[in-house]
């Protein structure tokens, strides 16, 4: 369900139950062989997400687009815990607007 009667910056689901499934377990499960591009603009999910696809971060170590901007501290919390868990990655931020919005960390394994 899409909230469309007031300001809603995202989609919200108002308790209605939404099936998810780690990229770790599709990758456990062998529903995916490999991971090579990470991109995240999962409305406000984005650690969560991260969270959840850590071992397949770890064994395949891909390329990640990783949207910053959905909470106020994203630009931080984000960027040090990609940091904290997965020491081979070079970092970049970029901006995609003339807006405040679209400012995405891009994360590049420093070695495959």
């Amino acid at each position: 369900m899409i909230v469309t009667d007031h300001y809603a910056p995202g989609f919200s689901v108002e308790a209605t139950p939404v099936p998810l499934t780690s990229l770790d377990s599709l990758v456990e499960r062998g529903q995916i062989d490999r991971v090579d591009y990470i991109k995240l603009d999962v409305e406000c999910a984005e650690l969560e997400t991260l969270q959840g696809a850590a071992q397949s971060i770890r064994k395949f170590r891909p390329k990640m687009a990783i949207s910053l901007y959905h909470k106020p501290d994203d630009i931080f919390s984000l960027l040090l815990y990609v940091k904290e868990h997965f020491d081979f990655y070079k970092f970049y931020i970029g901006h995609h607007t003339i807006h405040q919005e679209e400012t995405v960390l891009y994360c590049a394994p420093v070695s495959r």
